[in-house]
């Protein structure tokens, strides 16, 4: 490799831009996005590459930066700028200081998801400052909102400006993880997402006068609603996702208890209840109770299928319902180049690890997007995937600088290759 591209400057570099961006904070119910789109502009407008900070709303900004190449299929490197809250007092160091300790940095956002948006942002300068020649376009994406929806983040994006994001290869959030199970190895990609239906649930009164009739009448309505749906187990369905799945990990799948729940997620249709909305009073004792429910189900079920166990499920309740959300699932190519570049580009700055295909634990913002996205920030196998799933969202969030530095790596030099001329 050319040290001249590579080199100890550049990874001091990328752990200064990651501490950068968890210092600004940037909690999603804050409306602080548009500093750290700021922040990213000004270390893009240096090195040439200009890009737009689109802010729908105050303080929710995104950012899209762009450089140009020849015709070949479209490169987007995407991620989100705002986290979740935290609870200070829980941290053993400021979760917005960016603590380095025992090769560790400290602090919202280093998994989730301000390290790929380092990896990518890293990948763009590295390009443009040494004059890398490109065959295709190369998009920087850096969203608002993921966490709160993405309202006005990547839905508002797509819905308003979706001649900027253009149909090609992506890599998103959600995998790069590593398992190991005895002597094997593997590294999550997630290259799909469950669909999501929501249905509101409206229990009416029977029109009595005494509170306590009509509190008896309607809870016995809602507790044979809970217990359906507590009961509902689907049957096992299998996509192309979860096969390739099983085809790899195999008998690990079962000794392995991440490994396990991820086969059991990626197999089964989940039904739980969202949110009540009770709003009985004594001046209004036939108000109706509201109760919605979240069905997340496998790709490539159709809506009349879904639609069609909800009704079995609510046969018999004497309630009505209806639709309120429906986003469909997708699978991505998992037998495309791209991806065996990114496997192959891994293994080349780390010990060899199978690529291990999931379906996304959760809703991304590729779900937007929906074709050929990879949800892979690459990382050692210093930080486990059980690791992760305890630090995300949770109290003491890290990443190794060993990892930080790998994963901009394997970003860089796998599109360096796709991409160059």
């Amino acid at each position: 490799m050319q040290n001249s591209i590579w080199n100890k400057e550049v990874e001091r570099e990328i752990v200064s831009i990651l501490q950068s961006l968890i210092r600004i904070k940037t909690i999603s119910d804050s409306n602080n996005e548009t500093k750290a789109a700021e922040y990213i502009k000004n270390l893009l407008k240096k090195e040439g590459i200009e890009s737009h900070i689109i802010e729908p709303v105050e303080g929710k900004g995104n950012i899209i930066a762009k450089l140009e190449g020849g015709n070949e299929t479209p490169i987007v490197i995407m991620s989100h700028l705002d986290v979740v809250d935290v609870e200070s007092d829980k941290w053993i160091y400021d979760p917005f200081e960016a603590v380095i300790e025992n090769g560790k940095i400290y602090g919202r956002g280093t998994l989730d998801t301000k390290h790929l948006t380092v990896m990518g942002l890293i990948t763009m300068i590295l390009l443009k400052r040494n004059n890398v020649k490109l065959n295709r376009d190369i998009y920087f994406v850096a969203t608002a909102d993921e966490e709160s929806g993405s309202t006005y983040g990547m839905k508002y994006l797509t819905e308003h400006y979706p001649h900027l994001i253009p149909k090609g290869y992506v890599i998103n959030e959600g995998g790069g993880f590593v398992i190991k199970v005895d002597d094997k190895i593997f590294r999550t990609c997630a290259c799909g997402e469950k669909g999501v239906l929501e249905v509101k649930v409206r229990i009416e009164s029977d029109n009595v006068n005494d509170i306590f009739e009509a509190n008896s009448n309607t809870l016995v309505k809602l507790s044979k609603i809970v217990e359906k749906v507590a009961s509902y187990q689907s049957g096992k369905i299998i996509c192309s996702i979860s096969n390739r799945f099983k085809e790899i990990a195999g008998d690990c799948i079962h000794k392995d208890e991440t490994l396990s729940n991820l086969w059991e997620y990626m197999i089964h249709n989940t039904l739980t209840i969202k949110e009540f909305n009770i709003t009985r009073s004594i001046e209004n004792l036939n108000d109706p109770i509201e109760i919605f429910l979240n069905f997340r189900f496998i790709p490539g079920i159709s809506r009349e299928d879904i639609t069609s166990i909800i009704e079995e499920i609510l046969e018999d309740t004497n309630s009505s319902w209806e639709i309120t959300q429906y986003v469909d699932g997708y699978e991505s190519n998992i037998n495309d180049s791209f991806i065996r570049t990114l496997e192959r580009k891994s293994n080349e700055f780390s010990k060899n690890i199978k690529m291990l295909p999931i379906i996304a634990l959760g809703n991304t913002d590729g779900r937007f997007i929906r074709h050929n996205v990879y949800g892979y920030s690459p990382l050692l196998d210093d930080i486990p995937f059980s690791k992760v799933l305890e630090k995300v969202h949770s109290h003491n969030e890290y990443i190794t600088i060993d990892s930080l530095l790998y994963g901009s790596r394997v970003i860089f030099e796998t599109i360096r290759e796709l991409a160059s001329e």
